[in-house]
């Protein structure tokens, strides 16, 4: 100990200590390193085996979307279909078919398990899709040995006994169903009406609950002029509705 109380230490015991000190680093590191490396081994293994699984299931859909499609030798359209998609065909109300036991259901999340109410005193169309919501057209009974073709609009929208569209704009929609078997080939279209629903609030998925609350979140806080420029020139604050509403 020197004079002014603090203890000496030979160049030597100093040179061991910096040595001690780098090696309890290094051994740190070390441990870091072989912790990272066995969780992204561990990760990497889960990831791997669960992919193939999911890429095998992808892949199976494409083969048969491809296989579905070198079937497609549809080319000509009944002429009475074709009347009826034209607003030329009084005879049926919103659809008409050349078979009588093909048939089709539209739904989406919320209508699968309570279907939309139609017909005298309710909504007047018996086939209602939302806009900007995904939608399954599913064909009713459907034989596995069959094939099946939808359009929307004349639009191709997909292969098999059901297909999941999104229709954007509101309005009536042609809907067609074509579907072959090793001897005739039959054909349904229908209109579909696309409607905004109204619906009681529990009654919404938690998702669509949230983007409600985030909608009046925004529209209590951001004044017109504000939203028009984030949101676009339709914007409206809530100020406006309640001087609409007065």
């Amino acid at each position: 100990m020197n004079a002014h109380g603090y203890v000496e230490v030979s160049p030597t015991e100093e040179r061991e200590a910096k040595n001690a000190m780098r090696g309890a680093k290094l051994g740190l590191g070390i441990s870091l390193l072989c912790f990272t490396a066995g969780y992204l081994s561990t990760n990497l293994t889960q990831t791997t085996t669960s992919a193939p699984a999911e890429f095998v299931g992808q892949a199976q859909a494409v083969s048969h979307m491809k296989a579905a499609f070198l079937h497609d030798d549809v080319s000509e359209i009944p002429a009475h279909i074709e009347r009826f998609q034209a607003e030329e065909y009084q005879e049926a109300k919103d659809s008409i078919s050349t078979s009588s036991t093909l048939s089709m259901t539209v739904y989406n999340e919320y209508t699968q398990s309570k279907p939309i109410e139609t017909g005298t005193n309710t909504y007047p169309w018996s086939y209602v899709a939302e806009p900007n919501r995904a939608t399954t057209l599913a064909v009713d009974d459907a034989d596995s040995d069959s094939w099946y073709k939808w359009t929307v609009d004349g639009h191709v929208q997909g292969y098999g006994s059901s297909v999941e569209v999104l229709f954007t704009e509101v309005g009536e929609h042609q809907v067609m169903l074509v579907e072959k078997t090793a001897t005739t080939t039959s054909y349904l279209s229908v209109k579909v009406m696309v409607k905004y629903v109204r619906r009681e609030i529990r009654s919404l998925t938690d998702l669509d609950r949230e983007k409600f609350f985030n909608a009046v979140h925004i529209l209590a806080r951001v004044p017109t002029e504000v939203g028009q420029e984030l949101f676009g020139k339709n914007y409206k604050s809530k100020d406006y509705f309640n001087r609409v509403h007065l």
